[in-house]
């Protein structure tokens, strides 16, 4: 009897630690893995398709062009016209002191006179009366004026840069007889040459004052950006 009631346990024992059937095993676990851009998107049916996520790289920009300057030619004009007044009142000063020289009058000769000294004036105005065609700045005659006039003392050092490149070589005046025509053409070369000079150190001298004399004291016009700045 103890024997069978024995077995009897034993068998129970042995359906309790039976596996559980098949179907109410725990379902094996999924692994998600996002789809590449290559992949087709799987579109399930009842459900709305999701977007693609947007790039993450940052958008290249254009470049912008550079800004304009509106004054851009307005050095190149300003010097222009100045050159274009110093040759006019150079060519007015040379044609009367020619004609004060042709009819010995000494009116045409301080005429001419006058005219030579009113140059770096001439100069100044052109340059002044351009800057003023000029969208940003406001620029001031009188101190283009006095650039002028102080640029005009160029004439010193070009005479003496003349003198001292046409003189030093030249032969020498001294000589008698046949080497007098010699001594003279020397003398030609050498006024020449500081005439040459002369007029270099005047016509860049006074163009640089003229144009530095309005750039140095030109104030930005009412209303503009660089006004709004000061």
């Amino acid at each position: 009897m103890a024997r069978a009631v024995g077995i009897a346990v034993l068998c129970a024992i042995a359906i309790a630690a039976r596996p559980a059937r098949a179907d109410l095993r725990m379902p094996p676990r999924l692994v998600l893995r996002l789809a590449t851009a290559d992949e087709p998107t799987v579109v399930v049916p009842g459900e709305a398709p999701v977007p693609p996520r947007p790039s993450l790289q940052p958008a290249v920009e254009a470049p912008r062009p550079a800004p304009v300057d509106p004054d851009a030619a307005l050095a190149a004009k300003q010097v222009g016209m100045g050159f274009v007044a110093l040759l006019g009142a150079s060519a007015l000063g040379v044609g009367l002191f020619y004609l004060a020289d042709r009819e010995g009058s000494q009116v045409l000769g301080y005429t001419g006179l006058g005219v030579t000294v009113l140059i770096p004036a001439a100069v100044g105005m052109a340059v002044c009366q351009v800057g003023t065609t000029s969208k940003v700045y406001d620029g001031r005659c009188v101190p283009t004026l006095g650039g002028a006039y102080i640029g005009a003392l160029g004439v010193l050092p070009g005479v003496l840069l003349g003198a001292l490149v046409g003189c030093s070589s030249s032969p020498s005046s001294q000589s008698t007889g046949g080497d007098n025509s010699a001594g003279l053409e020397g003398l030609d070369s050498c006024v020449t040459t500081i005439a040459i000079g002369g007029l270099l150190g005047l016509t860049i001298g006074t163009l640089v004052g003229a144009y530095n004399g309005w750039r140095i004291f030109k104030r930005p016009k009412p209303g503009t950006l660089r006004a709004a700045l000061l």
